[in-house]
C-alpha cells in the first residue's frame, strides 16, 4: 500500500488511516465526509490544507480535485510544513508525558501503564500487561 500511495498524485476517500499514510508521504488528500469525528479533526490539524467533501456531491469532489491538481507543488509544500509542525508538537508532548511519568514514579512509587509504554516498579511487566490496561497503578 505505501508504494501505491507514494506514487499517487492525489488520494480521495473517507478512510482516516489511509489519509494519514498518504499525508505522511506528502501526497495531497481529499477526505469524504463520514460519520467519524476523526476526519474533521484531521482537516483542522492540517489548517485547511485538506478538503472535506460530501462523497455524493460529484461536482464538489471534482472541483476540489481540480483545485489541488492546478498547483500540487504548493499544496505538497504546505502539507510538509504541517507535518513538520505536528512532529514538533508530538515530540514536545512526548517529552511532557515522559517528564510526568518520571515524576509520578519518583514521588508516588507507582507503576505507570499505557498501551505500549510500561514503567513498572516492583511488578513484573508480564503481570502488569495481563492484569491492567491503560491504568495508573500505585503499589
Amino acid at each position: 500500500m505505501p508504494d501505491v500511495l507514494a506514487g499517487s498524485e492525489l488520494v480521495i476517500g473517507g478512510r482516516y488511516h489511509t489519509s494519514i499514510s498518504a499525508l505522511s508521504l506528502n501526497v495531497p488528500v481529499i477526505l469524504t465526509d463520514s460519520n467519524s469525528h476523526k476526519s474533521k479533526g484531521l482537516v483542522n490539524r492540517f489548517d485547511g490544507n485538506i478538503r472535506l467533501v460530501d462523497h455524493a456531491n460529484k461536482d464538489e469532489v471534482s472541483a476540489a480535485a481540480a483545485a489541488i491538481m492546478s498547483d500540487p507543488a504548493d499544496l505538497r509544500a504546505r502539507i510538509q510544513e504541517c507535518m513538520a509542525r505536528l512532529a514538533r508538537i508530538s515530540d514536545s508532548e512526548a517529552d511532557n508525558l515522559n517528564g510526568f511519568l518520571d515524576n509520578v514514579v519518583a514521588t508516588e512509587g507507582c507503576a505507570v501503564i499505557f498501551p505500549g509504554l510500561i514503567r513498572p516498579i516492583g511488578l513484573s511487566e508480564e503481570i502488569v500487561r495481563l492484569t491492567f490496561r491503560s491504568q495508573m497503578i500505585c503499589v
